[in-house]
């Protein structure tokens, strides 16, 4: 049957995709409890933040599409196939926008959240990870291991996203896409949480 490949893909991104938007709905919520004057302070603070929002919404309905796909795509037809993975490759390309918000501030790795307190400091010299440990769900937490955790974060949005394209060129040919075609390039830097929502694409 031509949906057995996508059906275990989905199987393998359960785990990933439920963590993603569990994990992310949850940063997106703290966010929302900080004041906005520190996003406004730190370095590319605003981007961050809709980066926590559309990574958080996405990765949820992400998960929820996986799942309720998971099991139905075995019986799929090739087009039926193709259609599905255009939605898994819209999916894909907003959980792009939302990763590549977040890179703007976040660490890149690990070892950068050591000494994290010192990290991209706001105007007013206020961090966001020592701020995190301001709300009560933190007051024990460290901010290097908030930092560790965002990052784990950031990485799993990096390789689900890379999970969403995989599925649409295995399914693309129930389509009949030129495999020629040239491919679509895409502009994230100035985006805003509304754009991320509903994305602009050129060739």
């Amino acid at each position: 049957m031509a949906g057995v490949p996508s059906c275990i893909i989905r199987f393998i991104c359960h785990i990933p995709t439920g963590i993603l938007g569990s994990r992310g709905l949850g940063y997106q919520n703290d966010a929302l409890k900080l004041d906005d004057d520190l996003f406004n302070s730190i370095p590319n603070g605003l981007q961050f933040r809709e980066g926590l929002q559309i990574l958080g919404r996405a990765g949820l309905a992400t998960f929820i599409w996986n799942f309720v796909l998971f099991v139905p795509s075995v019986l799929c037809s090739e087009t039926q196939l193709g259609l599905i993975g255009v939605v898994d490759l819209l999916l894909t390309l907003v959980l792009i926008v939302g990763v590549s918000k977040q890179s703007m501030y976040l660490p890149r790795s690990y070892g950068q959240c050591a000494n994290i307190e010192q990290w991209k400091l706001g105007e007013d010299g206020r961090n966001y990870f020592v701020e995190l440990t301001t709300l009560d769900k933190y007051a024990s937490s460290k901010p290097s291991d908030l930092c560790n955790e965002l990052v784990q974060n950031w990485a799993i949005g990096i390789a689900v996203s890379h999970a969403g394209p995989r599925r649409w060129f295995e399914n693309r040919s129930g389509l009949n896409i030129d495999p020629a075609a040239k491919p679509i390039a895409i502009d994230v830097s100035s985006w805003t949480f509304a754009d991320g929502m509903a994305l602009k694409l050129w060739h």
